[in-house]
């Protein structure tokens, strides 16, 4: 008793700083949040290194030339908004190591390819390393080769220069060509 009769006028100093204090942090918070300023969108940031370089933009028209060596086709392809959107330059040199860059712009990009296989309009008969006849075509997609099927084929009764044909790869339009020749072969 004898110290709150001393130290009474203290302690009501203590509770009315700490009332004042709390008292005073609400009223700011509050200003705070009634004189904010409407959220700005802040664009997308870029490495240093890379500003002001062009990039492909979702509007930016595509082409793309793809030359076919061994049959000597060109296909021409355009996009807007494809797998090339947000890539430069440098970008594209990566990803395709065959290509060139004719024109790169905003607005504009030609890219041309050599591709040394043919193109999706043939078929190609040719004789693996196993010596099973096989039919590998082109995917329209990505112009990649697959293997369409092995054939169950005894090439033991072919002659030997259509053997050699056949260890380089024969191209054709159609499997129905495929099949013609392989009965004109045996006879």
């Amino acid at each position: 008793m004898i110290w709150l009769k001393y130290n009474a006028r203290a302690l009501i100093y203590v509770v009315l700083a700490a009332f004042l204090g709390a008292w005073g942090g609400y009223e700011l918070r509050g200003s705070q949040i009634d004189t904010k300023e409407p959220m700005v969108e802040v664009p997308e940031a870029q490495p240093v290194g890379h500003i002001g370089k062009p990039s492909i933009l979702p509007e930016t028209e595509v082409k793309l030339n793809y030359e076919f060596l061994l049959c000597g086709h060109v296909i021409e392809k355009t996009e807007k908004d494809g797998e090339l959107t947000g890539l430069r330059l440098e970008d594209i040199a990566n990803k395709y190591p065959d290509c060139r860059v004719l024109e790169f712009d905003e607005a504009h990009v030609v890219i041309s390819r050599e591709l040394e296989r043919y193109c999706p309009k043939h078929y190609i008969l040719f004789l693996d390393d196993n010596n099973k006849l096989c039919i590998l075509h082109t995917d329209e997609a990505d112009f990649e080769k697959e293997v369409v099927t092995v054939l169950n084929y005894d090439v033991s009764a072919l002659p030997e220069e259509v053997l050699d044909l056949l260890k380089e790869g024969i191209p054709f339009e159609s499997l129905e060509e495929i099949n013609l020749y392989l009965e004109d072969a045996e006879s």
